[in-house]
């Protein structure tokens, strides 16, 4: 589950906010976009209390972005 996308200009690279428990144990991960493109992605962080994962996919080039909302 993809949550935010957010393009890093300088390093041509784009930052993932997903659940912990999607990554949790994978030996490799790939995420793959709707057009069929997929990416190996490197783990920034992880955090098993919030279930939260940051990760990263390099040379995507342009992707949309998400806003998160607010619950109040």
């Amino acid at each position: 589950m993809i949550l935010f996308l957010r393009r890093t200009s300088k390093k041509c690279a784009s930052t993932i906010l997903t659940n912990h428990h999607v990554i949790e144990g994978a030996e490799a991960i790939i995420v793959r976009l709707s057009g069929g493109r997929g990416f190996q992605v490197a783990v920034i962080r992880s955090d098993l209390r919030s279930d939260l994962a940051i990760i990263r996919i390099d040379k995507a080039g342009k992707l949309p972005q998400a806003k998160l909302g607010d619950s109040d």
